[in-house]
C-alpha cells in the first residue's frame, strides 16, 4: 500500500478548512444501488444512511455557490474541488460539511402543533430574523434555536409566554448556516514514483436539504 507523500498532507492540515466527514452506505431495504422511488422520505431521500461524523481537513479550491434551478426539480447551488489528506478514505456519494464561512440566507417554515418545530436547514449557525406574516419574533424571549451535535439538525422550541404564529401558519427564517457538499465522483488516484500516494481530490456538489422531502 502506497504511503502519503508527507509535504502535500501538511499543507491540508495548515490551510484547510475545519470540516465534519460522513461516510455514506447505500440502504439495504431499497433498489441495488440504493435509490429509492419518487417522494421516499426516508434515508434523506437520497437512498443512503450516514454515520457518525469525523472531523477532518479539507482544502477547497475553486468555490462558486451559484444557483441553479434543475428540470428535475432540485436546486443545485455551487459546485466546487476539494483536497482530503490520504488517511481519510472518502468516497462517492459521502458528505462533507465545513464549519468555517458561515453563509447566510432565508428559507419558509411552518408552525407544527407542538412546542417545538423541526427545520429542513442543517447546520444551523445563528438566526437574525423570524417573521411571520402578522409579526416578528424575539430569540430568546419568543422562541430559542437548537442544533443536533451529530447530525446538525436545528429545531425552535417556542417559549411558554411568548409569541408565536398559529399552528400550520408560515413563517420566514433569516439565518447564517454551515453549506452541506456531497462528494460527487471517486477520488482520484495520484502517485510519486508509484511510492507516495498525494492528497485525494474530489468534486463537490452542493446539497440543499430545504428544498427537497427528505429533510
Amino acid at each position: 500500500m502506497a504511503q502519503a507523500y508527507r509535504p502535500a498532507d501538511q499543507i491540508i492540515r495548515r490551510v484547510g478548512w475545519p470540516c465534519l466527514w460522513y461516510r455514506s452506505s447505500y440502504v439495504p431495504s431499497e433498489r441495488l444501488d440504493g435509490s429509492q422511488r419518487y417522494a421516499v422520505t426516508d434515508s434523506d431521500n437520497r437512498g443512503y444512511k450516514f454515520e457518525d461524523p469525523v472531523a477532518i481537513q479539507v482544502l477547497f479550491t475553486g468555490h462558486a455557490l451559484d444557483e441553479n434551478f434543475e428540470m428535475m426539480g432540485a436546486f443545485e447551488q455551487g459546485r466546487c474541488q476539494g483536497t482530503v489528506q490520504v488517511a481519510y478514505k472518502v468516497k462517492h456519494h459521502d458528505r462533507i460539511v465545513p464549519r468555517v464561512f458561515a453563509l447566510t440566507d432565508e428559507f419558509t417554515a411552518v408552525r407544527g402543533s407542538s412546542s417545538v418545530d423541526m427545520l429542513a436547514d442543517r447546520w444551523l449557525d445563528e438566526v437574525f430574523v423570524l417573521r411571520s406574516a402578522s409579526a416578528v419574533y424575539t430569540q430568546e424571549t419568543d422562541f430559542v434555536v437548537s442544533v443536533d451535535p451529530v447530525s446538525g439538525q436545528p429545531s425552535i422550541e417556542w417559549l411558554e409566554g411568548g409569541l408565536s404564529p398559529s399552528p400550520g401558519s408560515k413563517y420566514v427564517v433569516v439565518a447564517s448556516f454551515y453549506p452541506i457538499w456531497v462528494i460527487k465522483n471517486h477520488p482520484m488516484l495520484r502517485s510519486i514514483n508509484g511510492k507516495k500516494q498525494l492528497p485525494w481530490r474530489v468534486e463537490l456538489a452542493r446539497d440543499d436539504v430545504s428544498v427537497r422531502g427528505g429533510a
